[in-house]
């Protein structure tokens, strides 16, 4: 029992002397795991921030990734002394960077909320090929005196827009005390703004109440940058007011429909090349010398029409006489 006794202890202290052998040593100096995380974070937004200045102020730079190490107060020389501990261990340094990126989508998606809520527009859109992305008020009036007398939208685009979609613009007017005079009718503009800052635009005036539709195609080369439109009122009378409703932006994928193969049984039976219908070969028939055929006479050549001439009736009567006598029947 002792010597078992012994033997477990001798296997506990292999087992620990083993968790601190497989321990990576970090030198004094060195950040941890944590802090270096920390540092990243900051080092990498200050770098980004950065390489935004224009040409002219690349001097602050620097400034910026000082700014960043000078929060967790370290220096430049204290900041590469770290990374290049990390550098020989790529697996520590791999985890960090796994966390950094879960960091930094977290604090976009945050920050698309807060663009989103600044310019009164939809984080993103709806994903499908027939979706209606109208995400504002579905109804308006508007009186034409200044700051009520426009409606106003612009769609970032996202990952769910494709080269080639097509935009339904739906509103509906209304006029509940007749009908504006042409001059100062409503408007209705719609623009698709491609990434090559090329416009794709249409407009109308509204002269009567009833459903409006506008209807743009997007470029099949270039992507979309945005899309944006208005509704302009530009009348100055309080009792000319016009109601806005029913409003839908609808998107649609574009798809290429196959046509049908509509096979037709006659062209098939016209082209079929003749070396491939079968021929039929021509049954050879035995005919006496001198007995007449019954090939017509429009496919004999001259030849076989003077041989046929020269034979005499007797010698034909002598050679088809077998063939006409009648068959006796046997007696009973």
């Amino acid at each position: 029992m002792k010597r078992r006794g012994r033997f477990q202890y001798y296997i506990l202290f292999l087992l620990m002397l083993s968790f601190v052998s497989c321990e990576v040593k970090r030198p004094r100096g060195v950040l941890s795991d944590s802090e270096m995380e920390n540092v990243l974070y900051d080092y990498h937004i200050a770098k980004s921030m950065a390489d935004q200045l224009p040409y002219t102020e690349n001097y602050k730079r620097t400034l910026y990734i000082d700014a960043a190490l000078k929060k967790h107060g370290l220096t430049q020389a204290d900041f590469n002394t770290s990374m290049e501990w990390f550098s020989g261990n790529p697996d520590v340094l791999s985890q960090i960077y796994e966390n950094l990126c879960t960091r930094l989508k977290t604090q976009k998606g945050k920050l698309d909320h807060m663009v989103a809520l600044r310019n009164n527009a939809p984080k993103e859109s709806l994903p499908g090929d027939s979706v209606n992305i109208w995400a504002w008020q579905k109804i308006y009036r508007l009186t034409g005196l200044p700051f009520n007398n426009k409606v106003s939208f612009v769609f970032p685009a996202d990952a769910n827009f494709q080269v080639r979609d097509i935009f339904h613009w739906n509103v509906r007017f209304r006029f509940p005390k007749g009908s504006p005079d042409p001059a100062h009718a409503p408007v209705m503009v719609m623009q698709i703004v491609l990434q090559n800052d090329s416009l794709i635009n249409d407009s109308r005036r509204i002269y009567n109440a009833g459903g409006q539709k506008i209807t743009l195609h997007s470029d099949s080369i270039h992507p979309i940058k945005e899309v944006k439109g208005f509704i302009y009122y530009p009348a100055g009378l309080l009792d000319k007011i016009i109601l806005v409703d029913r409003i839908s932006l609808m998107r649609h994928h574009f798809r290429v429909i196959p046509k049908p193969v509509v096979v037709s049984h006659v062209d098939t039976v016209r082209n079929v090349k003749r070396d491939t219908m079968p021929t039929q070969k021509p049954i050879n028939q035995s005919v006496p010398t001198g007995a007449p055929t019954t090939i017509s006479a429009q496919k004999m050549t001259p030849q076989e029409r003077e041989r046929i001439r020269a034979v005499p009736k007797r010698q034909i009567q002598r050679t088809m006489a077998p063939a006409l006598q009648p068959v006796q029947q046997p007696a009973k």
